[in-house]
């Protein structure tokens, strides 16, 4: 299935506020923040957040100017989002620019650019470049970092030299460094969040009047007899320089967006019922990423045609890591299939408890380190899965149901209380079973629970 859908409501939208400017883009909800403020959302969900901090300025000189370095970038994929969040977005200006926050997730102020009096001032989210000093302006460092989590972006400023023309520096960008008499170094393109570049760096001019451009993102062109070019507000683009102009770039103010995903239908997320049941859920489309944030490990799968956009398949042995799930408490396992399939855990090859579905039985094993099995559960099925059904299974220890197509077909108990972790959803070689392992698996749900067959029905009749 794909991701992107047109503008929809999802049943948590309404807990979703804030922002400046909320808008949909390529099945995104945007909260956009270009001024301090409060995100509000429903506690724990996970949400992809990115933070720009505000430019640098450039520098100037009759003589020259560097690029004022872009603001720092920091993107965080799956944050778990608090019921109030505080945004912080830093401003322009001449000088350093200022720190951005989504609560403790920081950017980093983008460095000025630099002239022998101010030297100490280029350090930045990006550095600032260097303009006429004497001695040469050597590259200024990054001080972005990744916290919280996220993954920080930021750039080295370009260096000077002081000899004729005496060539400056343009400023660092999220996405590239500056260099000498370069264009400002371009920032980072994010697609989810409106497709376009944040934190560019400032150009640079020298003595003869030479200019070079800002870099994508927001960075200010540097200009000759003229004040530099600023850097574009909400960008976090650094400011151009200036020879002979009374003042150079301002760098452009920062930004914070938060984004989630849209779709068509309110199951599209890991709690379907919307009662924090959820515990996972797996679509499958072309990877093994969950909805979440807690990816499985997908080995010798391929992807085809599912119930819903994709499905894992496999000829032979192929599964899916999922993780810890234990199945001491309540559970329900919710997936469409076709032909042969297992679930099965193991523990460093010792420890095994498994879950087997196959074209004729549903089989529950505890393994111990030799290898023979104890069965916990075996139910006799008579299913062929020549196109996709709908499987359910709820366990209340020690109780066990199985739903096929939305019919309560078959019940069992298990004699092992099975606790082990990190369980493998997948297909393997079950020739003592009858056949080879193929077939394919879409739409894997894990829930904290066991279902009722009105939760049962709901999940066989969901729509994408």
């Amino acid at each position: 299935m794909s991701l992107f859908y047109k503008l929809v409501t999802s049943p948590n939208s309404y807990k979703f506020s804030g922002g400046d400017i909320i808008k949909d883009v390529n099945g995104y909800r945007l909260h956009i923040f270009n001024s301090d403020g409060i995100f509000k959302a429903p506690p724990g969900k996970k949400i992809e957040v990115l933070v720009v901090a505000a430019g640098g300025v450039g520098s100037v000189s009759p003589w020259g100017g560097g690029g004022g370095g872009g603001g720092g970038v920091l993107h965080h994929s799956a944050y778990k989002a608090k019921i109030k969040n505080t945004i912080i977005v830093g401003q322009g200006g001449q000088g350093v620019g200022q720190d951005s926050f989504f609560n403790e997730l920081r950017a980093f102020g983008g460095g000025a650019g630099g002239t022998s009096t101010d030297v100490n001032t280029r350090a930045g989210g990006s550095g600032g470049g260097a303009g006429h000093m004497n001695p040469s302006g050597a590259a200024s460092p990054s001080l972005q970092t990744s916290n919280g989590g996220g993954i920080g972006y930021g750039n080295t400023g370009g260096n000077s030299v002081y000899s004729s023309p005496y060539p400056c520096g343009s400023g660092g960008g999220a996405g590239g460094a500056g260099g000498l008499m370069t264009n400002g170094g371009a920032g980072k393109l994010f697609i989810n969040f409106d497709n376009k570049y944040y934190g560019g760096g400032g150009g640079a001019v020298n003595n003869s009047g030479t200019t070079t451009a800002g870099g994508v993102g927001g960075g200010g062109n540097a200009l000759n007899a003229a004040n530099g070019q600023s850097g574009l507000s909400n960008t976090g683009g650094g400011g151009g320089g200036s020879r002979a102009g009374s003042l150079a770039g301002s760098g452009g103010s920062g930004v914070v967006i938060v984004a989630y995903r849209l779709y068509k239908n309110p199951s599209y997320y890991t709690d379907f019922f919307n009662d924090n049941s959820g515990l996972a859920y797996y679509k499958f489309d072309g990877n093994a990423l969950e909805e979440s944030g807690m990816n499985g490990t997908a080995t010798n799968v391929t992807y085809s045609t599912g119930k819903f956009g994709q499905a894992i398949k496999a000829n032979g042995v192929a599964s899916v890591s999922l993780g810890i799930f234990h199945f001491d408490t309540p559970k329900t396992i919710s997936f469409w299939a076709k032909d042969n399939f297992r679930l099965q855990n193991g523990l460093n090859g010792y420890a095994f408890p498994t879950f087997i579905l196959t074209p004729v039985d549903f089989q529950m094993y505890q393994y111990n380190s030799t290898v023979t099995a104890n069965i916990a559960v075996n139910i006799p099925m008579v299913e062929a899965y020549t196109s996709f059904k709908h499987v359910v299974v709820t366990i209340e220890y020690p109780n066990v149901k199985i739903y096929i197509d939305n019919i309560h077909k078959y019940s069992g108990t298990m004699s092992v209380n099975v606790t082990s972790s990190n369980y493998d959803f997948g297909l393997w070689d079950v020739s003592a079973h009858g056949g080879v392992g193929t077939g394919e698996i879409d739409q894997l749900r894990i829930f904290n629970r066991a279902l009722t067959q009105t939760e049962v029905t709901a999940l066989y009749n969901e729509v994408p």
